[in-house]
C-alpha cells in the first residue's frame, strides 16, 4: 500500500445487494479522497478482509448468506487488527441485543437516507478505536449528575455532536475532572460560556466557581455511581481549569471526541467527553 493509500480512513463495506452496496460505496466515495472503501458481498468474504487490514469502520448488512452480520461483528471483536474498530449495522430489523452485547455498536435503520448513514460514518471514524472511547456507563452517570446539579438552571441539553481535533472547543474557560472507573482513565470536562459564570452566585473569580459547579457535580456522579454499582467504582484523580487561550498550553485544544452543548438560563455550558489516549498537562 503507498503512502497515500495508507493514509487514508478505511472503511469495510459488507453488503450481499450489489445496488446497495454500490451506491453506499460511491456516497463514501463522494466525502472527499481521503476516504477508501473495501467491499465485501457477504460475511464469509468479510472475514478474510478482516484478518488482512485494520480499518476506521465497518458498515455491514445484517441479513446475509453464509455468514450474516452477528457473525460479522462477532469475528471483528474478536480479530487482532480490528477488535476495536467502529462498527454500523444497517438493517432493516435492528435487534437491541446487538446494542446489549456489543458496547458502541451503532445500528441504522433502513430504509436510510444516505446522508444519515454518512454522518454515522465520519462521527464514528472521528471518535476513533472503541477502547479509547469513554465508557457509556461513566458518560450517563455524568450527565445524570449534571441534570441534578442543573434542574434551577433550566437545563436544555441539545444534541451530541462529534468533534474533530481540527475544530475550537466551545465555550470561554473549561474545567476538566479525569476519573478512573473500572480499567479507564477518562477526561471528561465542562465547558463554561463567560456569561454564565459572571451570573453565577458568589464574587468569587471564574476559576473558584468553576471549581465549586464541578465539585457539586462531582459529589453526585459518585453518589449516582454508588447507587447503580453498590461499590466504589468511580474516583476521581486529577482537576484541571483553563481558559481558552491556555488550552494549548495544556494540550487539550486538539482534542476529539463529543461536545454537548446546554442551554441553561444563565447562559451555555457545553460537556466534553474526550477520546483517545488524553494527557492534560501544561507544557
Amino acid at each position: 500500500m503507498s503512502t497515500v493509500e495508507s493514509k487514508k480512513k478505511w472503511i469495510l463495506l459488507v453488503e450481499d445487494e450489489e445496488d446497495i452496496r454500490n451506491m453506499v460505496k460511491e456516497q463514501i466515495l463522494g466525502l472527499g479522497a481521503e476516504y477508501g472503501v473495501i467491499e465485501s458481498k457477504d460475511g464469509s468474504e468479510a472475514r478474510g478482509r478482516l484478518d488482512n487490514q485494520t480499518y476506521n469502520c465497518i458498515v455491514t448488512d445484517l441479513q446475509m448468506p453464509k455468514i450474516d452480520g452477528r457473525g460479522v461483528v462477532k469475528y471483528a471483536r474478536s480479530s487482532r487488527l480490528n477488535s476495536t474498530t467502529p462498527v454500523i449495522v444497517v438493517t432493516a430489523y435492528p435487534d437491541p441485543k446487538l446494542v446489549t452485547e456489543y458496547e458502541y455498536l451503532l445500528q441504522v435503520e433502513k430504509p436510510f437516507q444516505p446522508k444519515e448513514l454518512l454522518k454515522s460514518i465520519v462521527d464514528q471514524i472521528r471518535l476513533g478505536a472503541t477502547d479509547q472511547r469513554i465508557p457509556i456507563q461513566l458518560f450517563n452517570l455524568y450527565m445524570g449528575a449534571i441534570k441534578e446539579w442543573g434542574e434551577p438552571y433550566g437545563l436544555k441539553i441539545q444534541a451530541p455532536k462529534a468533534k474533530a481535533g481540527s475544530q475550537d472547543m466551545l465555550g470561554d474557560c473549561y474545567f476538566f475532572n479525569r476519573f478512573q472507573f473500572f480499567e479507564s482513565k477518562p477526561w471528561l470536562g465542562l465547558g463554561f460560556q463567560r456569561e454564565f459564570l459572571e451570573k453565577f452566585p458568589g464574587t468569587d473569580d471564574f476559576r473558584s466557581k468553576a471549581l465549586r459547579i464541578s465539585d457539586a457535580i462531582w459529589m453526585a456522579h459518585k453518589r449516582l455511581s454508588m447507587q447503580l454499582f453498590n461499590t466504589e467504582t468511580l474516583t476521581l484523580s486529577e482537576k484541571l481549569f483553563c481558559e481558552k487561550a491556555e488550552l494549548a498550553d495544556y494540550g487539550a485544544a486538539n482534542f476529539r471526541g463529543i461536545t454537548i452543548p446546554i442551554q441553561t438560563s444563565n447562559g451555555m455550558l457545553y460537556v466534553e467527553a474526550m477520546v483517545g489516549k488524553a494527557h492534560l498537562k501544561k507544557g
